[in-house]
Order: C-alpha cells, then sequence, then structure tokens
C-alpha cells in the first residue's frame, strides 16, 4: 500500500542520513580488535580452537568466527 512504500522510503532515508553522520549500525562486536587480534595469532602458532576459546574466555564458534578475518 502507499502507507507501506511511504513508511519504508521514511526509513531507508533515515539510515542514510544516520549512515552520513558517521553512526555505527548494527549490534556491537562482543570482543574488541586486540582480543581478535591475539585469537588469530594463537591459531597461525598452531592452538586448538578449544584450547583458545577456553583461554580467552569465548565459545569456540566465536574462536571459528573471528579467527579467519
Amino acid at each position: 500500500t502507499m502507507e507501506r512504500e511511504m513508511n519504508s522510503e521514511r526509513t531507508r532515508l533515515g539510515l542514510q542520513a544516520a549512515r552520513a553522520r558517521g553512526t555505527k549500525l548494527g549490534r556491537p562486536r562482543s570482543i574488541d580488535d586486540s582480543t581478535i587480534a591475539r585469537i588469530q595469532e594463537r591459531i597461525a602458532n598452531g592452538m586448538t580452537q578449544r584450547a583458545i576459546a577456553s583461554e580467552m574466555g569465548v565459545s569456540v564458534g566465536m574462536v571459528g568466527r573471528y579467527g579467519k578475518l
């Protein structure tokens, strides 16, 4: 309907304006860049994902996700 299209347009324009202002959109990361770097360093040194997850206090899935960057 016309109202739905108008609402979609307003939403799209609002998101564009927020991006132009430099607003970060989406869910924030649960770990910071230094932790990601430490995960990647340990993977490069041959540590298992399970050992890294245990040491860092994060899930094995998170180690797998950020270890590939």
